[in-house]
C-alpha cells in the first residue's frame, strides 16, 4: 500500500535496550531499518533519525524529507511505550481490478484496452487512453495478457502519472491469462476489451461499463510474527497482549495482569495448520471472566454486568459468521469425546430459527454417531421417543393442522386421505391381476384373474365375477416393427402365429393395428398386399380410397395393391417422411376360408408433406376364392423407416 502512515497521537515515548539490528542482511549495532523512498529498506542510525538512545517519534517522521514511506522497523529490540493511544491509518485510495480472459488468439488480431476516467489526462469525457497489442503467429493467450501489461506501462498518461493526475494505474502485472491492476479509487474508472477478431472474451466485471467497483488493497494491520527457524511445536504461544495495572497493596507498581489475548499454536503441519486464539483474565477466585461487547459475559466478570452465579454463560447472541454455511458448534466437554455428560438449554420457549430456507435441527452425525431419539415428555408422567432407523433416509412432513398421528399396529379411522401411486395391499394369496372390491360386510375383497376368454359379470348376489365371453375374444399375437425395413409382413414374422407365422382358422377374422408408419422418402404410397398359395399377390384387386386433405377430399380404384394412403407418388397429399407418420386400424375378414377374403380400413389419418393432417378410409379385396394366409405392406418405392403393427387375432 503506498503512503501508509502511523499517526501516533498524544506523543510516543520509547524506551528500549537495542540490540542488533538487521537491515538487508547486515547486522550492525544501534542501527535501525527505516523505509527509504523509492527503493527497499536501508540502513538507518540513531543519529540520522535525529533520535537520542530513548528516541522520540513524531507523527510524520519521513526519510530525506520524502512523502511518508510505508513504515520504520526496528528489530530485535525490547520496547516499553508510555502513551494513552495508537491510531493507524491509511490514505492510500489504490484499488485492486483482477479478470482473467479466456479464448484462443487470431493471428494479426489487435487486442486493446481503453481506460477512461473521471479527471486527468484520460477523462472519460475524451477518448481515454489504451493499451494494445497485436496477436503474432502462434502467441499464445498468455503472451498477449503479458503485452497489454507492457502496453501500459508505454503509456506515460495512463501509467504511473507522477504529474498528479488522478485515476492513473499505479501499478500492473499479470500472471498466466489474469491481468491485475491498482488504480485511484477516488475516481470512477471505466475498461472496454476489444478484439477485432472476437476470439477472446474478456471476462472483465459488469460493473466496468460504468465504474470499477473499488476492491481495496491490504488495510493497515497491527501483525505479531515470530520466525524461529523451526515450525513451532503443539502448546506454543506465538504471541500474547496482556493488560497489566496495579493493585490496592503497590498502587504505583505495574505488576498485576487483568487480562490477555494469546495465540497458540495447535498443529504446525502444512495442510493441517491449526491455531488457537485465547482470551483470559485474573481474578483472585482463580474464574477466569470473559466478555465480547453486551453479547457474551461470565458470572466472575461482574454481576453489575448483568451476569449470574459461577460457571454460568449469559448470551445475547452467537453468530457462527457472516459467510453462508457457517457452522458453529457448541460441545459440553472441550475433548471432542463426551460421554455421559449432558447439555441442557433450559427456558419456557426454546426456538430454532433459520433465515430465508428455514433451519434443520439435527440429532447425530451421519456415518459417525447415531440419533440414539428425541424423547419427548408427557405433561402428566412418561415419556415418547422418535428413533430413526439404523440406516436412515428420507423426510417426514408433518400436517399443518391439529390431530393425532397414525401407527402401523393401532385401529386408526381415515378421513379425507388420497392413496397416491404406487399402492400395494396384502390381502392374502394376491396375485398379479387380481381385482378388489368391497364385500356384502364392507370389507375389501380379492377376486383373482380370470382367463383370456373371461369377462367381468356381476353375480345373483350383485357381487363381481368372472363369466364365459358371449361372442368372439381377442387375442394378441405380435408386434411388427419396422427398422428401415423394405416390408413388413406377418410370414415367418409373428410368433403367436406358430413357427411359420401364418394366418390359421383358429381366428375368424384379424385386426392390424398400425402405428406411426414412417416412409424413408417423402411423398409416398402406403400399399397392402394378401399372401396366398406361397406367394404376395400383385395383381387382381378390386379396391377404392378416399382422402380429405384440408377441405379437399378426393378418391379412386387400384387393382395392384389396396392402397391404405392417397394412391399417387409424388403428390403433396401423399405420405410424409416425417413423425407422425400414419396410423389407423385394418380388419382382414374370414381370411382361412376358400373364399374372397374382405380388407377394410377404418378412418385413419397421417401427415402429408404438403397439405397438413389427412384422413383416409379404404377397402378392397383380391377377387380369387382362396384362402389368405397372411400379408405384406411396403412403400410403393423405398424402405420403411419406422413404425410397427400390433396383430390381433379374433375368434
Amino acid at each position: 500500500m503506498r503512503y501508509l502512515w502511523f499517526a501516533f497521537l498524544f506523543f510516543i515515548a520509547l524506551g528500549f535496550t537495542p540490540a542488533q539490528a538487521q537491515c538487508n542482511g547486515v547486522f550492525a549495532a544501534n542501527n535501525y531499518c527505516g523505509s527509504v523512498a523509492g527503493g527497499p529498506p536501508g540502513q538507518v542510525s540513531l543519529g540520522s533519525l535525529g533520535a537520542p538512545n530513548y528516541p522520540v517519534i513524531h507523527p510524520t517522521l519521513t526519510n530525506s524529507g520524502a512523502a511518508p514511506a510505508h513504515s520504520l522497523l526496528w528489530n530485535d529490540n525490547n520496547w516499553i511505550l508510555s502513551l494513552d493511544e495508537i491510531a493507524m491509518n491509511s490514505t492510500d485510495p489504490s484499488a485492486l481490478l483482477s479478470f482473467t480472459p479466456t479464448g484462443t488468439p487470431t493471428n494479426t488480431a489487435t487486442v486493446t484496452l481503453t481506460f477512461k476516467f473521471g479527471s486527468g489526462a484520460c477523462i472519460s469525457s475524451g477518448a481515454g487512453c489504451t493499451a494494445t497489442t497485436t496477436v503474432t503467429s502462434g502467441e499464445s493467450l498468455t503472451n498477449v495478457i503479458a503485452a497489454l501489461v507492457t502496453a501500459i506501462k508505454g503509456n506515460a498518461n495512463l501509467y504511473n502519472n507522477v504529474a498528479g493526475a488522478q485515476g492513473q494505474i499505479l501499478a500492473v502485472s499479470s500472471a498466466g491469462t489474469t491481468l491485475s491492476l491498482d488504480f485511484n479509487s477516488n475516481v470512477a474508472m471505466t475498461v472496454a476489451f476489444t478484439d477485432s477478431a472476437s476470439t477472446i472474451t474478456s471476462n472483465l466485471p459488469v460493473a466496468c461499463a460504468t465504474a470499477c467497483s473499488a476492491a481495496l488493497d491490504t488495510n493497515p494491520q497491527f501483525a505479531i510474527s515470530r520466525s524461529s527457524g523451526a515450525a513451532p511445536v503443539a502448546g506454543s504461544t506465538l504471541g500474547t497482549i496482556s493488560f497489566n495495572g496495579t493493585q490496592s497493596t503497590s498502587p504505583t507498581s505495574i505488576g498485576t495482569t487483568y487480562g490477555q489475548i494469546l495465540t497458540r499454536v495447535l498443529n504446525s503441519t502444512s495442510g493441517s495448520i491449526l491455531g488457537q486464539l485465547g482470551f483470559t483474565a485474573g481474578n483472585s477466585n482463580a474464574a477466569d471472566g470473559f466478555f465480547l461487547g453486551n453479547g457474551i459475559c461470565t458470572a466472575a466478570y461482574a454481576t453489575s454486568n448483568g451476569c449470574g452465579g459461577v460457571n454460568t454463560l449469559t448470551i445475547g447472541e452467537i453468530f457462527g459468521g457472516t459467510a453462508a454455511n457457517a457452522a458453529p458448534t457448541i460441545r459440553s466437554t472441550s475433548n471432542g469425546s463426551a460421554s455421559g455428560d449432558t447439555l441442557t438449554l433450559e427456558a419456557s420457549s426454546v426456538i430454532v430459527r433459520g433465515y430465508g430456507g428455514g433451519a434443520n435441527f439435527d440429532c447425530g452425525i451421519a456415518n459417525s454417531v447415531g440419533c440414539l431419539g428425541l424423547v419427548l415428555a408427557g405433561t402428566s408422567s412418561g415419556a415418547t421417543t422418535l428413533s430413526p432407523s439404523a440406516v436412515a433416509s428420507g423426510t417426514l412432513t408433518l400436517p399443518a393442522a391439529t390431530d393425532q398421528l397414525v401407527a402401523r399396529a393401532t385401529s386408526d379411522t381415515l378421513t379425507n386421505k388420497t392413496l397416491g401411486a404406487p399402492v400395494s395391499m396384502a390381502l392374502g394369496s394376491d396375485a398379479t391381476g387380481d381385482i378388489y372390491y368391497l364385500n356384502s360386510s364392507g370389507n375389501l375383497t380379492r377376486l383373482g384373474i380370470g382367463s383370456n376368454t373371461n369377462v367381468l359379470s356381476v353375480s345373483a348376489g350383485g357381487l363381481p365375477q368372472w363369466s364365459p365371453a358371449i361372442g368372439g375374444a381377442m387375442t394378441y399375437l405380435c408386434t411388427i416393427t419396422a427398422s428401415n425395413s423394405a416390408t413388413l409382413t406377418n410370414i415367418s414374422n409373428c410368433a403367436g402365429l406358430g413357427a411359420g407365422g401364418t394366418f390359421t382358422n383358429a381366428y375368424t377374422s384379424y385386426e392390424l393395428i398400425f402405428q406411426a408408419i414412417v416412409p424413408a422418402s417423402d411423398q409416398k404410397i402406403l400399399e397392402f398386399q394378401i399372401h396366398s398359395g406361397g406367394a404376395y399377390k400383385a395383381t387382381g384387386y378390386l379396391s377404392t380410397h378416399y382422402v380429405c386433405a384440408g377441405a379437399s377430399c378426393a378418391g379412386g380404384n387400384v387393382t395392384t395393391y389396396i392402397p391404405l394412403t392417397y394412391a399417387t407418388d409424388s403428390n403433396a397429399v401423399s405420405l410424409h417422411n416425417a413423425a407422425p407418420g400414419f396410423s389407423n386400424t385394418v380388419i382382414i375378414t374370414n381370411p382361412s376360408a376358400n373364399a374372397i377374403a374382405m380388407v377394410t380400413s377404418g378412418n385413419g389419418g397421417y401427415i402429408s408433406e404438403g397439405s397438413g393432417v389427412t384422413t383416409v378410409q379404404s377397402s378392397g379385396y383380391w377377387n380369387t376364392a382362396a384362402a389368405v394366409d397372411g400379408f405384406q405392406v411396403l412403400m410403393d418405392s423405398g424402405n420403411i423407416t419406422s413404425g410397427s403393427i400390433l396383430v390381433y387375432g379374433i375368434e
